[in-house]
């Protein structure tokens, strides 16, 4: 007993003062104090025992020696090292040697200019008091965690630290403030014998004692889970927001954007606290944060602003999907003029690619944002700002002014929207596509539709029937996109005149005046192109199955809106409808008959005819020439219905003469030689070409026209019946 008393009271009393001393030295001579009396006393005193657990035989794990050391280091990964036990090992040190001898170990590196240099010795400390609060009892955590609070008006020179200190404490939140009662355990009923009656008492009695027992301790938890919450509501959580906002009592009360911007990371601990308390005032108190959050993104600073972008995206973090349409909110309310319409593209755009790096998006969860982003894309690529990003002066002071994010937004939102939101994603984008004609903003349209249709490829919800409907309406016109856009002047609709009310009769037009094209009509081809690259992506997904005889009826009706299509005159709609084909042809509809087959060749030819002189392996002709290419391919290849006459093998085999040469159409060539031959189509000219072929396949400096050329020379000679064709080909060989 005397030598616990003596240990106790006056051995750990000294040490721990000495523990709390500001000079090195003292700290590390109690430091070797208190361990040669956890390896000489460990059994006189219960408190001195516990902490043999720090010790280990290899002096470099050894907590004491390594807290001990000169070399600051080492004392950072001993620390960092007892935090991580901490957090696996419940109960490895009791509450007193955690709050008189760990923390005290650990606070001494804090909040002091000795120390600011070592900048990870600091953080580890940090992440050691966040450790021991996590395993301390509510009243010692209480104690802490309003300490610190109360720093924040006193140490105005290490405002970050206590942030990230107050951060690990609310992060270390441990206690169940489930306020439900726990349910009565039922009675247990006597079903024995009367002669096991005296024996059931008994047992009743002792289970009556442990019932007392239970309900004294639910008592004391209820009324602890009661008093938590009450002192976390009406007492943590307005001191927190007081802090944030930077309302502090007394003189040191801070207005300077340069030091609040440090508090604001006190945002996403407060909404942690506040997901734990409850979801009512979870959502009563978002808006206010954000709204803070979203003040310091006026400034003009991009310190300031980088820091307050990146902790609204992790607050939006931890509220997830559904509060996506208040930041965005709250975004809009704060920013509304100049420089600061590219700072909200810009949030609008890191908030939504955080949330769906962290899969926390599914689709479906922006479907309340949807008008919202999309007017927020719109006004960035086609209103003032757009200019604004054109000026070097502009860009170069402002960061969120370079580029433009509004595409990527856009994919996004594509991406994680449902199917009966696609209306309202694409049509605000052809209404503004109605009111162009210039070809600088139709190939921002196009580049959005391109954007779109990329993310709605990534959207697992979506329905390709559906969608289907969708890009028939689209195609078709029936869904009246972009009439919203035309308005006639002044908003008032035109009232058709009577002829009658004019003395003099208006002049008839002269011979050969044409009315002017309309922004509809000079832009709808790019809206119809977004329907077939649609279209085209699903068919190339497989989403549509030509073993699906729904999938192959809903495909029916998209043959004569092709074909209507391949006579357009815009070349990217030509180009788009030969890519749908590539694959319709597959399937087995019942209009593709002989007749309907034979339409589209000819039809591929005219086109081949038409564009495919002179093209010089880029542009848009090139891509049409290059897919009507691979279109004849298929149907010779893959459509048995297909019939060549010799006249289409003349074109086809004088076009594989002439670009077989060219490094940019060879492999196109080739496959339709490849095609022929597959086929066994007999023509005059075919024989000479094979003889072309073989000498290229020798004599051509490309080695890839080489190996092309010799697969198809041996192709051709293993289904040949003529025997003379081989002698030949053996001939040139050798």
């Amino acid at each position: 007993m005397l030598a616990k008393k003596l240990v106790d009271k006056v051995c750990l009393g000294l040490i721990r003062t000495g523990l709390k001393a500001k000079e090195d030295g003292v700290r590390v001579d109690f430091l070797s104090f208190l361990q040669a009396l956890v390896q000489h006393c460990g059994q006189a005193s219960p408190r001195v025992k516990d902490l043999a657990g720090l010790q280990d035989p290899d002096p470099d794990l050894d907590f004491f020696e390594n807290m001990r050391h000169v070399q600051l280091h080492r004392r950072g990964r001993a620390m960092a090292r007892l935090a991580r036990r901490l957090q696996e090992e419940p109960g490895l040190l009791k509450r007193p040697n955690l709050s008189q001898v760990v923390l005290p170990l650990a606070t001494v590196y804090l909040l002091t200019d000795n120390y600011s240099k070592n900048s990870q010795l600091v953080e580890q400390a940090i992440e050691l008091v966040g450790a021991v609060n996590s395993t301390l009892p509510w009243q010692y955590y209480e104690n802490n965690i309003k300490y610190y609070l109360e720093l924040f008006a006193k140490e105005i020179q290490h405002q970050k630290q206590l942030v990230k200190i107050v951060t690990a404490i609310l992060d270390a939140f441990h206690f169940d403030l489930n306020k439900d009662e726990p349910k009565p355990t039922a009675v247990p009923v006597i079903e024995e014998a009367e002669e096991k009656k005296e024996a059931n008492d008994v047992e009743m009695e002792d289970g009556g004692e442990e019932d007392d027992l239970q309900s004294k301790n639910s008592e004391k938890s209820r009324a602890l889970r009661e008093r938590i919450f009450n002192t976390v509501n009406n007492v943590l959580l307005p001191k927190l927001h007081a802090t944030l906002s930077g309302k502090t009592k007394g003189p040191t009360a801070i207005s300077d954007e340069d030091k609040l911007i440090l508090r604001v990371p006190l945002a996403v601990p407060i909404v942690k606290m506040l997901k734990i308390m409850s979801l009512r005032a979870l959502y009563r108190a978002v808006p206010g944060i954000i709204s803070k959050i979203a003040s310091f993104l006026k400034s003009k600073a991009v310190e300031v602003r980088e820091a307050a972008r990146a902790t609204l995206c992790s607050v939006a973090v931890q509220l997830g999907p559904r509060c996506v349409a208040t930041v965005v909110k709250e975004l809009q309310a704060q920013l509304l003029r100049g420089y600061q319409l590219h700072i909200l593209t810009y949030t609008v755009h890191s908030v939504l690619h955080t949330l769906g790096q962290g899969d926390q998006l599914k689709p479906g969860d922006l479907d309340s944002t949807c008008p919202q982003v999309v007017d927020i894309c719109l006004s960035e690529m086609f209103g003032v700002i757009s200019e604004e990003k054109d000026v070097k002066k502009i860009t170069g002071k402002l960061l969120e002014a370079r580029g433009t994010k509004s595409y990527d937004s856009l994919q996004l939102l594509a991406k994680f929207i449902s199917n009966s939101k696609l209306m309202a994603l694409v049509r605000p984008i052809a209404d503004k596509c109605a009111t162009f004609s210039t070809f600088k903003n139709l190939t921002k349209i196009r580049e959005c539709f391109r954007n779109i249709v990329l993310g709605l490829l990534g959207n697992t919800a979506l329905d390709p029937l559906n969608t289907l409907v969708f890009i028939y309406g689209v195609t078709t016109d029936k869904l009246v996109l972009g009439n919203t856009g035309l308005k006639e002047r002044n908003g008032l609709a035109k009232v058709k005149q009577q002829e009658s009310i004019f003395i003099v009769q208006k002049a008839p037009r002269r011979q050969g005046e044409t009315t002017a094209k309309t922004s509809k009509s000079a832009s709808q081809h790019v809206v119809q192109e977004f329907g077939l690259n649609l279209l085209n992506f699903l068919l190339k997904r497989s989403s549509l199955l030509a073993a699906e005889p729904e999938h192959c009826a809903r495909l029916q009706p998209f043959l004569p809106i092709l074909m209507t299509f391949l006579s357009s005159a815009h070349v990217t709609l030509i180009t788009a409808s030969l890519r749908s084909l590539l694959w319709i042809l597959k399937f087995p509809l019942p209009d593709l008959d002989r007749a309907k087959i034979l339409e589209f060749t000819n039809k591929v030819f005219d086109l081949l005819n038409k564009f495919g002189a002179g093209t010089d392996g880029k542009g848009e002709n090139h891509d049409l020439v290059v897919v009507a290419s691979k279109l004849l391919v298929v149907l010779i290849r893959d459509v048995e219905l297909t019939q060549l006459d010799q006249n289409h093998l003349k074109t086809i085999l004088d076009y594989v003469v002439t670009d077989v040469m060219d490094p940019f159409k060879s492999t196109t060539a080739f496959g339709l030689l490849s095609a022929i031959v597959g086929r066994n189509l007999a023509s005059p000219e075919l024989h000479d070409v094979m003889l072309r072929m073989v000498e290229l396949s020798v004599q051509s400096t490309s080695g890839q026209t080489r190996a092309a050329a010799r697969s198809t020379v041996v192709s051709y000679v293993t289904r040949s019946e003529e025997r003379r064709v081989g002698k030949e080909c053996r001939s040139r060989w050798s």
